[in-house]
């Protein structure tokens, strides 16, 4: 589509999934999203929601990038603005953005293909399977499973923590990141949900430890291959995909002044996250596609029987004493 306007912040790749059809009551009535738009108008509804204008000609965005999809069906792809301002350098298919808390999911994910296999317990304290005395802040004795991790209630908060780094000689197997940022452990596991960073990279170690496999590698061979995605990395500095590094290592930043209205460039802005597997995800929006995708297809490609995939996506947390999953 074409391209129409150049702004001041790079915005991570966009993915709208999920779309349904409403029941409809002539059947030749136009398909539309759950928010009543009408596949037609899509690109329509991106142009004037997304490429917005203070009114004085300013753009607030450097680069943007979203698709639409239905099952297998690519409803919209667009590109917006550039990667790169100053060599102009058009947003497009080999742009490459970080995926951010996206990358949880595929611990999620690594966790039921374990499960399935029958070599992880999502009921089991996880002590059972990390080395002995890892956990060194614990305030109770109560088992923590996999299943308190995956619904953020292992009694963790937020940390205060850096879990960045933008000197890459600091970054640290994940094990010794954990240890390094290991936060007190303030709730009763199971009783309060909190999301915390690092109570979901410690679920990635115990599929280090349950696997045998550094989890960059596994994610590599159980997620990213066996679906075709050969434009993502997972691994803190993108080693595990040379082609997403040195693509990575073109993307500027910008932050933007309202007053008076201008840019500024911040370079590529890298910061190494020492809990990776929490949020270092990087790669093209089509990539991102094709995984959302697996979610959504019956085939459960990321699993062996699509039973597992409705274990994913049943409800584990619910309200008060009711079937309503939160």
């Amino acid at each position: 589509m074409k391209m129409k306007r150049i702004a001041s912040m790079c915005i991570a790749a966009l993915i709208a999934a999920g779309t349904m059809l409403v029941p409809t009551a002539a059947a030749e009535e136009e398909q539309r999203l759950p928010s009543g738009v009408k596949f037609g108008d899509i690109e329509s509804k991106f142009d004037k929601e997304l490429n917005f204008e203070t009114g004085d000609g300013t753009e607030y965005y450097a680069g943007f990038e979203a698709i639409v999809f239905q099952g297998d069906d690519i409803l919209y792809e667009g590109y917006f603005g550039e990667t790169d301002r100053e060599n102009h350098i058009a947003c497009g298919e080999d742009s490459v953005f970080e995926w951010g808390s996206i990358s949880k999911t595929m611990i999620w994910v690594s966790a039921m293909q374990l499960w399935e296999q029958g070599r992880l317990d999502l009921d089991a304290d996880i002590r059972d399977y990390l080395p002995d005395g890892f956990l060194q802040h614990l305030s109770y004795d109560e088992p923590i499973t996999m299943m308190n991790i995956m619904d953020h209630t292992g009694g963790w908060c937020e940390s205060t923590y850096s879990f960045s780094t933008p000197d890459h000689d600091k970054i640290m197997p994940l094990a010794e990141a954990l240890q390094a940022t290991e936060p007190a452990q303030i709730n009763r596991p199971g009783e309060v949900t909190s999301y915390s960073n690092w109570g979901a990279a410690l679920g990635a170690y115990v599929i280090e430890c349950v696997s045998g496999m550094d989890y960059a590698d596994y994610v590599r061979e159980n997620i990213f291959d066996k679906l075709g995605m050969e434009h993502t990395s997972i691994a803190p500095d993108w080693s595990d995909n040379e082609w997403v590094r040195s693509q990575r290592n073109k993307l500027k930043s910008y932050t933007f002044s309202a007053m008076p209205p201008k840019y500024k460039s911040d370079g590529s802005r890298i910061s190494y996250i020492s809990l990776y597997p929490a949020g270092s995800a990087t790669g093209t929006i089509r990539d991102l596609a094709t995984y959302a995708q697996a979610f959504v297809s019956d085939d459960a490609p990321l699993f062996e029987h699509k039973e597992t995939q409705e274990k994913m996506f049943s409800g584990s947390l619910f309200y008060g004493n009711s079937d309503i999953p939160a």
